[in-house]
C-alpha cells in the first residue's frame, strides 16, 4: 500500500512542479503497429471503464523518450481528461504493449498522442484516430492463449494471456475463460484474475489429449480443486474435456435493446451529486443591485452630465459606479449560505477474494477557492475519468498502475469524478447460515457478519433473485427479511424499485428545492441507480422480460455509510460524505433450486 503511495507521489511531483522531460531526439520515430485492440474481445461498454491494448514501435537507430495519451473524441473535438502514461523509454526497433484504462460514456472514437512531455503536457509528433469500436451487447467468453499461441476453440474469441489486465475494473462482461494451460503472469495480473474470479467469473479448464489437466501455482490453488465443478467465491471452476466445442455465442441484436435506453448512471448520479453542494444565490438581492447598477449608469449618469457639465466628473462616477458594483457582485455572488469545500461520493464494491473490493465510485468535488486539484484515493491500481463526454476537462489522468488525476476547478463550482480499482479493506463480507431458493423465488434466507464483525447501525440490505426483491434487516444479530424470523413472507417487484424516477431523472434543476430533497435524501437516491448498473440493466424492457438475471445466483446489496477506506484524499476537504453498497452474489445451494 505505502509503495503504492510513494510511487504516486514521484507523479504528483511531477504535475505540481512540470517538470520538464527530456525530449526525444528528433530522428527517433515512434509508430503504432497493427490496430488497437479494445477489450478481451474488440468490443468496449458504455457507462464503464474499458481496456484499450496498443502495441507501439520505434522505427529508428535512436531510444525513444517520451509519454503517450488516449482522449475520447466527440465529433472533432476532445472530450473528458486525456489518461497519460509517462515516463516511456523505448529502445532503437523495439515495441511496448501499452494498456489504457480509459472510461467511456458510449462507443465513441478515441485519440492516441505521443511525444515529449515538457512542463506536465504532451508536445505531440503524431496522432493516431482509434475508430469508433462496437459495444459489447451481452457476457463475453475468451480462450486465453500462449503468446503468439493458436486457438483451440472455434467459436471462442481468443486473447493472449501476457495481455491479461492488472485492474479487475475492466472485466465487467467477462463472464467466462476458457484454459487449457498455466498462464506465466505476474503478480498484478494474477490478482486482477483471482478478483474478477472471487466476484462471478467463471474458469472452464479444458484437460489435454492424454485427460490431464494444467497445474497451477500456489497463487492460482484454487484452480488446483479435481472436482468438475467447485465455487471459489461468487464464482466457479469446471473442468471439461479435450474434446470439448462451446456452442456459437448467439449475441443480442442490438435492435433489441433500442426501446427504453432509460438507463444513464453517470448522468444521473452526478446530477443529484451536484444539487447537494449548488451555491443557493440571494437573488432578488443581485437582481435589485442589478437594477439600481442600470438606474445610476443611465439615466443617473446622463443627468449629471447634463447638469454639471464637466466630464471628468461624469466618467470618474462611471468608473466608480463600474468598480463598487462589480466588488458588490462578487461579494454578494461567489456565495450562498457559508459553503465550504466538501465531496460527496457514492461507491459500488464487489466482493472478490478475503479483504479485497473491487470498487466503481462516483465523487463530486465542490470546491470553494479555484485551484489545481489532486485527486487520489487510497484503493490500488485506480483508473480515473471526470464522466464528461460532452466537453473538454482541464487536467490529466494518469493511467494505471499510478493513477491519479490533476484538474483545475474553478472557485465556487463542482468537479465530478469516476475511479475504479481494488480497494485493500475488511469491507462487509458476509456468511450464509441459509439460503433456500423454490420455484424463482427466495424461500429462505440468513446472513451473518463476517468473522469478528458486528453490523453497522445504519445498514440496509437487499436480496434479489431474478425480478423478484426482498428487503433485508438485522435481528438478533442475523440480517433476515425485513418482518419476518428468516422466511421470506413479502417480495416485491424490481420494477417497483428501480424504474424511470429512480434510474434516469437527471434534470438538476428539479432536486433545487432544499426542502425538498436535503442532502441525505439526494444521496440515498442514487441507491438504486448503483445496483442497476451493478446488474448491467440498460433499458426496461430487459428488466420486465428478465433476460439478464442469472439463474443460479442471489444478489445481495448492503448499504452503508462512507468510510475513509474511499476518501478522496482527507487534504482537500475533511467533508466527505456518501455511502458504500457492497454487492455479494450467492451461489444457489444445488438442493435449493
Amino acid at each position: 500500500m505505502w509503495k503504492q503511495f510513494a510511487a504516486r507521489a514521484f507523479w504528483t511531483l511531477l504535475f505540481a512542479t512540470f517538470v520538464q522531460v527530456t525530449a526525444t531526439p528528433l530522428h527517433a520515430e515512434l509508430q503504432i503497429e497493427g490496430k488497437p485492440k479494445w477489450g478481451l474481445d474488440g468490443r468496449v461498454t458504455p457507462h464503464h471503464f474499458n481496456l484499450l491494448t496498443v502495441r507501439v514501435f520505434n522505427n529508428s537507430d535512436d531510444p525513444w523518450q517520451g509519454a503517450v495519451s488516449l482522449t475520447p473524441i466527440l465529433g472533432f473535438q476532445p472530450v473528458d481528461v486525456p489518461v497519460l502514461q509517462p515516463d516511456l523509454y523505448i529502445e532503437p526497433y523495439g515495441t511496448r504493449d501499452l494498456q489504457f484504462i480509459t472510461y467511456l460514456e458510449s462507443a465513441s472514437d478515441t485519440r492516441l498522442e505521443w511525444g515529449p512531455l515538457i512542463r506536465g503536457r504532451i508536445r505531440a509528433e503524431d496522432t493516431y484516430t482509434v475508430d469508433e469500436p462496437d459495444d459489447s451487447p451481452g457476457p463475453v467468453a475468451v480462450e486465453l492463449i500462449r503468446p503468439e499461441g493458436r486457438s483451440t476453440l472455434q467459436s471462442v474469441p481468443a486473447f493472449s494471456e501476457d495481455l491479461f489486465p492488472t485492474n479487475p475494473i475492466v472485466l465487467n462482461k467477462l463472464s467466462r475463460v476458457y484454459l487449457d494451460h498455466t498462464p506465466r503472469w505476474q503478480e498484478p495480473q494474477i490478482q486482477a484474475f483471482r478478483d474478477w474470479l472471487f466476484a462471478g467469473g467463471t474458469v472452464s479448464l479444458i484437460a489435454d489429449n492424454l485427460g490431464e489437466y494444467p497445474e497451477f501455482p500456489a497463487s492460482l490453488s484454487e484452480l488446483n480443486e479435481p472436482s468438475d465443478r467447485i465455487s471459489v467465491g461468487a464464482g466457479l471452476v469446471e473442468r471439461l474435456s479435450s474434446t470439448f466445442q462451446p456452442s456459437p455465442v448467439k449475441r443480442p441484436a442490438k435492435e433489441q435493446f433500442q426501446n427504453y435506453l432509460n438507463l444513464d448512471p453517470n448522468r444521473t448520479i452526478f446530477s443529484r451529486l451536484r444539487a447537494i453542494t449548488t451555491p443557493e444565490h440571494n437573488w432578488p438581492l443581485i437582481y435589485t443591485m442589478a437594477t439600481i447598477y442600470l438606474l445610476l449608469l443611465f439615466p443617473g449618469c446622463w443627468f449629471l452630465g447634463r447638469k454639471q457639465g464637466d466630464y471628468r466628473l461624469t466618467y470618474g462616477v462611471i468608473l466608480a459606479t463600474v468598480a463598487l458594483f462589480s466588488f458588490g457582485f462578487h461579494s454578494v455572488g461567489k456565495r450562498g449560505y457559508g459553503e465550504e469545500t466538501s465531496i460527496h461520493s457514492v461507491v459500488l464494491a464487489k466482493a472478490g477474494p478475503p479483504g479485497r473490493w473491487v470498487v466503481k465510485q462516483w465523487t463530486n468535488l465542490f470546491v470553494t477557492t479555484g485551484s489545481q486539484y489532486l485527486i487520489v484515493h487510497p484503493q490500488l491500481n485506480v483508473a480515473y475519468s471526470s464522466g464528461q463526454s460532452n466537453e473538454r476537462i482541464p487536467g490529466q489522468a494518469l493511467n494505471p498502475p499510478n493513477g491519479l488525476l490533476m484538474t483545475e476547478v474553478p472557485a465556487f463550482s463542482n468537479r465530478t469524478i469516476i475511479d475504479g480499482g481494488v480497494a485493500q479493506t475488511v469491507g462487509l463480507p458476509i456468511q450464509v447460515e441459509q439460503l433456500r431458493v423454490e420455484n424463482g423465488e427466495v424461500k429462505e434466507i440468513r446472513l451473518l457478519p463476517g468473522s469478528g464483525q458486528a453490523w453497522p447501525e445504519n445498514l440496509t440490505g437487499y436480496a434479489i433473485f431474478q425480478n423478484n426483491l426482498v428487503q433485508l434487516s438485522v435481528s438478533d444479530g442475523v440480517l433476515v427479511p425485513t418482518g419476518s424470523d428468516g422466511n421470506v413472507a413479502r417480495r416485491s417487484p424490481l420494477q417497483s424499485y428501480i424504474n424511470d424516477a429512480s434510474v434516469s431523472a437527471y434534470n438538476a434543476y428539479q432536486y433545487r428545492n432544499r426542502d425538498e430533497n436535503p442532502p441525505s435524501k439526494l444521496l440515498d437516491m442514487n441507491e438504486w441507480t448503483l445496483i442497476a448498473d451493478d446488474l448491467g440493466i440498460e433499458n426496461f424492457d430487459q428488466l420486465v422480460n428478465g433476460t439478464i438475471f442469472a439463474e443460479d445466483k442471489v444478489h445481495v446489496y448492503l448499504k452503508t455509510s462512507l468510510s475513509t477506506d474511499f476518501f478522496a484524499g482527507e487534504e482537500i476537504s475533511p467533508q466527505q460524505n456518501g455511502f458504500v453498497i457492497y454487492s455479494h452474489q450467492l451461489p444457489i445451494p444445488p438442493r435449493s433450486q
